[in-house]
């Protein structure tokens, strides 16, 4: 299996970070960093730079620096990008403040930067992934690394699915979610408990997807990344952005089945698909008028936020996306990373060292783990996290326990490497006038192959 313009004015901070005893201490060289942790006549330190990608985490880094500085005596210096962050990247690629550490996301950027990415293959980090298709890799050889796993499936309230279970009346056999392991039998236990939902106290089985509002597209990421993937693995499509990527939409009929499920078994019509957005779903999720979501493994965290949210922790399980493939019994959730760590080839040996041993250190150092875990709310994908140390974030708990599992295999995020930024966007209008009838499943088909093009 398989942003940003640095600003010219100071909200581009670099954070030049250290942990001296004194807190009005500042900086003075390497030499003092050594003397005030103790690392005088010891392995001379080194300063590495990380361009970083994300403004919202800038703080965590901030803190991460803090504590790899306490433990190494080397020195991080951060530059959080503004704007675009390949245009950033560019320009200090050829400076002498070029970063030793910096982030792709997904095989089209690696496609852009596989010059100056180092094969990962003997890192300890690499070594410790609980499953090393989670790098991220061309020709089976790793050039990033992901240091947060994200995983999206069918959210489902577990105390409706026992409800449903226990029915007298029902039209099924099943009476476990263990025995759902395919579209078909999805469709089976939806289209039932649909009709027994009067009984089930709720308005439908789905929560709506959020057709009207184009803030609101990760949904539409996340289901048609799934016939896609399906699509360029039968097909061996290079997605690292040599040359352009085909697309037949093979699988678009596989996609409109489990498109239907949701928009024939959900609380609300299809004449009303463009009214809802996704913090109306989301409510009617957490308070119970239906028993399924489609979301992310971050689900959690927001229904805790919300002041009525009925649903509890112990609740909460989630489903691969079934969309009707063989052997989907096979299937596991979509699982994989937003960005991935890569080293800079052009860094010296000293650099290249004390960039692996950051990358490895964020989850088997106390403090750096404690950061990544408590602090940023990261799953980890490293096996060095024991059972005790992990979130106690039921969904997160779920991805951890799949992305480890032998017997099935996980779906790849292949859309962070779509080859335009409007796609999702476009997808999810293209769903939205085939919710409402103004185009069939051909008319879909044409369409989004026209979009990719």
């Amino acid at each position: 299996m398989e942003k940003r313009k640095i600003a010219a004015s100071a909200a581009a901070a670099v954070l030049f970070l250290t942990a001296c005893s004194s807190q009005n201490d500042s900086m003075s060289g390497t030499e003092d960093i050594s003397a005030a942790n103790g690392n005088s006549g010891a392995e001379e330190t080194v300063t590495i730079r990380f361009l970083n990608s994300d403004p919202a985490v800038s703080a965590v880094y901030e803190e991460l620096a803090a504590a790899y500085h306490d433990e190494t005596g080397n020195t991080l210096i951060i530059e959080t990008a503004e704007g675009d962050y390949d245009e950033a990247l560019r320009s200090k690629m050829t400076t002498a403040e070029m970063p030793v550490i910096f982030t792709v996301r997904g095989m089209a950027d690696y496609g852009k930067w596989r010059n100056s990415c180092i094969d990962l293959s003997d890192t300890d980090a690499f070594s410790h992934l609980i499953d090393k298709d989670l790098a991220l890799s061309s020709n089976d050889i790793p050039y990033g690394i992901p240091y947060h796993l994200e995983g999206y499936g069918i959210v489902y309230n577990d105390k409706i699915m026992e409800r449903y279970f226990a029915l007298e009346n029902k039209a099924t056999d099943f009476v476990s979610m263990d025995e759902i392991d395919s579209f078909d039998e999805l469709r089976l236990l939806v289209e039932d408990m649909q009709a027994n939902s009067e009984e089930l106290g709720i308005n439908g089985v789905f929560a709506p997807l959020p057709l009207g509002s184009a803030d609101e597209t990760g949904w539409a990421a996340q289901l048609i990344n799934i016939p896609l993937y399906y699509e360029f693995k039968e097909n061996d499509i290079d997605l690292s952005g040599n040359g352009d990527i085909p697309l037949d939409f093979d699988y678009s009929g596989n996609l409109m089945n489990i498109l239907d499920l949701y928009l024939d078994n959900s609380t609300t019509d299809r004449e009303r698909a463009a009214d809802i957005t996704a913090e109306e779903a989301l409510n009617e999720f957490a308070g119970s008028e239906c028993a399924m979501i489609q979301g992310s493994s971050s689900l959690w965290r927001q229904l805790r936020d919300i002041s009525a949210n009925t649903v509890f922790a112990e609740d909460l399980e989630m489903l691969p996306i079934y969309i009707g493939m063989e052997d989907e019994d096979e299937q596991g959730l979509c699982i994989g990373a937003d960005y991935y760590l890569c080293i800079n080839a052009s860094s010296s040996p000293e650099e290249r060292k004390a960039a692996e041993d950051f990358i490895s250190r964020l989850y088997t150092s106390d403090a750096m783990k404690d950061i990544m875990i408590n602090k940023a709310g990261f799953t980890s994908p490293f096996d060095t996290v024991h059972d005790d140390e992990m979130s106690s974030d039921p969904l997160s708990m779920e991805v951890l326990r799949r992305a480890g599992a032998e017997d099935t295999e996980n779906v790849p995020r292949i859309f962070v490497s779509f080859p335009k930024s409007r796609f999702t966007d476009d997808v999810r209008a293209a769903i939205l006038d085939y919710a409402k009838g103004s185009t069939d499943r051909n008319g879909f088909r044409e369409r989004i192959i026209s979009l990719w093009g």
